[in-house]
């Protein structure tokens, strides 16, 4: 009743949600590495496109008729590289 098996790990581990929650999580710290690193200060606006994004992924994925945009690996892509151009374009 209380253990979890593979099979229970793997259907976890397949969620869409689950990739997104991770690259977000992953957007998080890189941000704050690079604003103590590196001193970047980034722009209250430009913190918020990667949770722009995942609003976004949430949205399409509880909307019928958007299943082809309902990819996790489009959404993670998008968040990392929002976040990658955020500190690029920040760095002096």
């Amino acid at each position: 009743m209380g253990y979890l098996n593979m099979r229970k790990l793997r259907a976890i581990a397949s969620s869409g949600q689950i990739h997104v929650s991770l690259a977000i999580g992953i957007s998080i710290i890189a941000v704050a590495l690079a604003s103590k690193y590196l001193s970047v200060e980034i722009g209250s606006f430009s913190l918020a496109i990667p949770g722009l994004i995942v609003l976004g992924y949430e949205f399409v994925v509880n909307k019928k008729g958007y299943e082809r945009f309902a990819k996790s690996w489009y959404w993670v892509l998008a968040i990392l590289l929002s976040t990658s151009i955020t500190i690029f374009l920040y760095w002096n």
